[in-house]
């Protein structure tokens, strides 16, 4: 069975075209004034989310481990010290979390310049029309029957048929970061929203807690056996973690069950409870803000640890 979510919809049929030159390199002035002016709200975050909070000076549509992506940064001189990678959920375009960097910027301040924002796009299209996109297929029957019967145990023990490409895909990207611009694991953000936090989390225990850090907006536990037996051998992960109350879509008890297998392995999970439904709430942007800001103070000469 399939799980995940569908970010919310706006004005989105202009970011259809956004990745039609997969190997086109530099900055894009048409992209750059896209994402300035980008409608709020994009990705259903409810806080009213936009770009201009951080200086972009650099947009790049990069092609990494197979993935199109979309690159964004300060454009400030020199190599970027820290990079923050975040995978959307299920039906949204691969630009649905564009927004957060200039949201983190707000929060993290001057220290962000030196972050690189990478924003990969699933590799599977829904809809064409308004670039939909997902990790893997959903049995939206199948999840909607367990979560109504509260078979949370069967959710979790759920593993996406394309879950193991995905993960290669962004440890993919995650090596392009060091190889690159010499960023090591431990100065990376990695997150998600929804499908995206499960696609996020898999990969940071598969690594054994090597990332720096990790956002994890309203997901949940999959793939548990093999969860379990990760986060109990990873070193200790710092966690940004959110889920709303009212989540209509994956309920708060997802949330819940995922936290607590992180705090049974001993994991630093900052828990953001919040009276709402599928979205990023603004307590859940301060949070990975500080966590973004850590990561771009740690020295570049302690290399990896």
């Amino acid at each position: 069975m399939a799980v995940g979510s569908r970010a919310g919809r706006t004005s989105q049929r202009s970011n259809k075209s956004q990745f039609q030159n997969r190997q086109e390199r530099g900055s894009d002035p048409k992209l750059l004034r896209r994402l300035r002016n980008s409608a709020s709200d994009p990705a259903g975050f409810g806080i009213g989310s936009k770009l201009g909070s951080m200086k972009l000076e650099k947009a790049e549509r990069l092609q990494i481990a197979g993935l199109e992506c979309l690159s964004v940064s300060s454009g400030k001189p020199g190599q970027p010290q820290a990079a923050a990678i975040f995978c959307h959920g299920f039906g949204a375009p691969g630009t649905d979390l564009v927004p957060v960097a200039g949201e983190l910027r707000a929060v993290g301040g001057p220290a962000l310049d030196a972050m690189r924002f990478i924003f990969p796009a699933a590799p599977l299209e829904l809809d064409p029309d308004y670039d939909g996109r997902c990790w893997w297929p959903i049995n939206m029957d199948r999840m909607m029957a367990a979560l109504a019967a509260g078979k949370l145990s069967e959710l979790a023990d759920f593993v996406p048929e394309q879950l193991p490409e995905c993960r290669g895909m962004i440890r993919g990207v995650i090596e392009w970061c060091g190889k690159q611009h010499g960023i090591p694991a431990e100065r990376i953000l990695l997150g998600g929203f929804s499908q995206g936090a499960m696609l996020a989390a898999d990969v940071a225990l598969s690594l054994g807690g090597a990332v720096g850090g990790l956002c994890l907006w309203s997901g949940m536990l999959i793939n548990q056996r093999e969860w379990k037996r990760w986060a109990a051998a990873a070193k200790t992960l710092r966690v940004v973690q959110s889920h709303g109350t009212l989540d209509p879509v994956l309920p708060f008890a997802c949330g819940e069950q995922l936290r607590q297998m992180l705090d049974e392995n001993g994991h630093a999970v900052e828990f953001v409870r919040f009276q709402g439904y599928h979205q990023i709430p603004q307590p859940a942007i301060e949070a990975a803000g500080r966590l973004a800001r850590s990561l771009c103070e740690i020295s570049p000469a302690a290399g990896p640890g």
